[in-house]
C-alpha cells in the first residue's frame, strides 16, 4: 500500500482577513508602546542628569565655578573656529563654481 501524502493546507485562521487585521493591529500597538517607552525612558535619564549636572554647579566653589566657565567658553572658541573655516571653505567653492560658470 503505497499512499500519496496530501499538501497540508494552511490553518484557516491565516487566510482569514480578521486574522490578519489582528495580527496587524498588535504589531503596531507593540510597536507604538516600545517606541513610546523608549522615549520617555531617554527623557528621564535626561532629565536626571541635568538634576546632578545642576546639583553640581550649585555646590562647587566659586574658583570650580569658573574652571568650568573658561573651560565651556573655549570649547565654544574651539567650535566657532571650526564652523568658520567650513564656512571658509564653501564660500571658496562656491566663488569657484561662480567663476568656472563666467568663463
Amino acid at each position: 500500500m503505497n499512499r500519496r501524502r496530501q499538501p497540508v493546507p494552511p490553518p484557516p485562521a491565516v487566510s482569514n482577513p480578521k486574522f490578519k487585521f489582528k495580527a496587524l493591529l498588535y504589531t503596531a500597538i507593540f510597536a507604538a508602546c516600545t517606541i513610546t517607552g523608549t522615549f520617555y525612558g531617554a527623557g528621564l535619564k535626561t532629565q536626571q542628569e541635568w538634576k546632578t549636572e545642576k546639583q553640581k554647579v550649585q555646590q562647587a566653589t566659586i574658583d570650580e565655578r569658573i574652571y568650568m566657565l573658561e573651560s565651556r567658553k573655549s570649547e565654544l572658541l574651539k567650535q566657532k573656529n571650526e564652523l568658520e573655516s567650513k564656512i571658509g571653505e564653501i564660500r571658496k567653492r562656491i566663488d569657484a563654481a561662480a567663476a568656472s560658470t563666467q568663463t
